[in-house]
């Protein structure tokens, strides 16, 4: 049974990559598909990440579930990079003729810091923001509450970083992931200030 579950994950992880990029290629679906390819795509992830869950412990699931899905992307990124390797010769001579003569792009700096302060502060502080709240408000044993805990972290920390990087308002999706950040921290910390710890 656990091979199966297994088997099965690893296929829904598989088809939510391959609408992903299908919807950023904006071709190889119907036009009414392409609509729902991101929404379905999260549906495929959340579905599989119960599914690892079910066939191992929620914690050691979770974390070969995230390998598995940050890993299958490498092989459309390796391909596609051998493609472009092997037939973009006339177009890396006119990136580096280019590049011989840049153009600054106005705020790109600021767009980079924003995204670094996204991933590397916010995005984890986040994450363990909202592990905190599993640990404090769910219900049941301890070992419960852990395995809660390490959900909320590894999804929150997840969507975080997926926000941060494909925004295009960078510094707009860093403000939304420090507020989402502070109001966890927030409700965290009333059990505390109320004196019920």
């Amino acid at each position: 049974m656990t091979l199966l579950l297994t088997l099965i994950a690893i296929a829904l992880i598989a088809a939510a990559i391959g609408l992903l990029y299908a919807k950023w290629r904006g071709e190889g679906l119907p036009a009414f598909a392409l609509g729902l390819a991101v929404p379905l795509a999260w549906a495929f992830l959340f579905v599989s990440a119960a599914l690892w869950m079910r066939a191992y412990t929620p914690d050691f699931g979770l974390s070969v579930g995230f390998l598995f899905f940050m890993s299958l992307p490498l092989i459309i990124i390796g391909w596609q990079g051998y493609r472009g390797w092997k037939s973009a010769a006339p177009a890396r001579e006119r990136r580096e003729r280019d590049a011989a003569e840049p153009t600054a792009s106005p705020g790109k700096g600021l767009r980079i810091t924003a995204r670094l302060l996204s991933c590397l502060i916010a995005a984890p502080l986040t994450g363990m923001a909202m592990g905190l709240l599993a640990w404090a408000y769910m219900p049941g044993h301890g070992s419960t509450r852990y395995a809660w805990a390490v959900f909320f972290f590894t999804m929150s920390f997840a969507v975080a970083l997926i926000v941060a990087v494909a925004a295009q308002r960078p510094w707009r999706a860093t403000g939304l992931i420090v507020a989402t950040g502070a109001a966890a921290s927030a409700l965290v910390s009333l059990p505390i200030l109320n004196g019920s710890v």
